[in-house]
Order: structure tokens, then C-alpha cells, then sequence
């Protein structure tokens, strides 16, 4: 292949149909310093390609090429995910508690960043919405998703559905939450 594509030299990428570049599934230690160096600098590929090490004179396509490997872009997601864990959710933590303490801030933002801070102890708040939001797994695209997790996804929908639609009760007592029928209607 005419000028080695972008991993071919790292031996990561094979000429596939109709020209296309086509991923192995697992990263080269370039593709896994791009990942890196791209979700640090906020999404500059060129920027990646250089810091990690990919030919300078060339590193805007080798940018372009990886950013179209399915096996690339699953690992930057997962590294955006790893980071925002790491790092953003104690930023947004720390500053939802600034706003909440001083009373220089408005007092509809000090409530709201007060919800917020009561959602994420999850003391306020959908339960079944906890720790992150969906059971292991369930937090992918679900053309990602084995058998087993997309039947887990489904039957976790179902219970939320069916907890849903329950009966409401207040000390025993089953209320009518069915919407009144609109005199329009008929």
C-alpha cells in the first residue's frame, strides 16, 4: 500500500474493501498514546498524532485515519469516560459545592447546585438510576453489547417500566394517578 496508511507501519490496519482501512480490534502502543494524548488535549487529532509520536509532515491524515477505526474510537470513549470519572466528576462536585456555600451566588443557583450535590449521594432522586446509571456494561451503544448484556439491558427496562406503571400507595392506601379524561375528548 502506496505511503503505509496510517497503522500499517505499526501493523494495526489492513487494506479492506474498496480502499477503506479496516481495524484489527486491538490497539498499537501508538494508537493507545493517541487515545491518551487526544482526550488531554480536549480533541485536537493533529495535536494527538504529533504527541504520540505518529510522523509529523503527515500527522493531520493520520489523525483523519485512526479517528475512522472502530476499535480507536470505542477505546477514545472509553478514555473520555475514564477521565470525566477521574477527574471531572470531583471538579463538578467541587464546584457544585462552591455555589451551594457562597451566598454570593444567586439563591435558585445555590438550590440548584444543591440538588445536584443531594442527586449524585443519591439521597434525591430515581434509585434505580444509581451508580452511573445503567448495571456494568450497560453503559455502551448497543451495537457494542454482547447477547448476554442486551438481554440484561432489556430486562432492566422491563422492571424500571413495570415500577413504574405500579400502583402508587401512601401508608397503605392505593392511589388514582390516571389522568382525568379532557372535556375535549369523546
Amino acid at each position: 500500500m502506496a505511503g503505509g496508511g496510517v497503522a500499517a507501519k505499526a501493523g494495526a490496519v489492513v487494506q479492506g474493501r474498496g480502499g477503506q482501512f479496516v481495524g484489527s480490534g486491538e490497539l498499537t502502543d501508538l494508537q493507545r498514546e493517541f487515545v491518551r494524548q487526544y482526550v488531554r488535549n480536549g480533541g485536537n487529532g493533529t495535536a494527538a498524532a504529533r504527541a504520540a509520536g505518529y510522523a509529523q509532515e503527515r500527522a493531520d491524515k493520520t489523525a483523519w485515519e485512526l479517528l475512522r477505526l472502530p476499535h480507536v474510537m470505542a477505546a477514545l470513549r472509553q478514555e473520555q469516560a475514564r477521565v470525566i470519572m477521574a477527574e471531572g466528576v470531583s471538579v463538578a462536585i467541587g464546584t457544585a459545592l462552591d455555589v451551594a456555600k457562597n451566598p454570593a451566588h444567586k439563591g435558585s443557583e445555590r438550590v440548584a447546585a444543591a440538588r445536584l450535590l443531594l442527586e449524585a449521594g443519591r439521597v434525591i432522586g430515581n434509585k434505580a438510576q444509581d451508580a452511573g446509571g445503567l448495571p456494568s456494561g450497560m453503559d455502551k451503544p448497543l451495537s457494542e453489547m454482547t447477547l448476554s448484556e442486551l438481554e440484561a439491558f432489556i430486562a432492566a427496562g422491563s422492571a424500571a417500566l413495570k415500577q413504574r406503571d405500579a400502583p402508587k400507595t401512601i401508608e397503605g392506601v392505593t392511589l388514582d394517578v390516571t389522568p382525568e379524561p379532557s372535556a375535549n375528548s369523546g
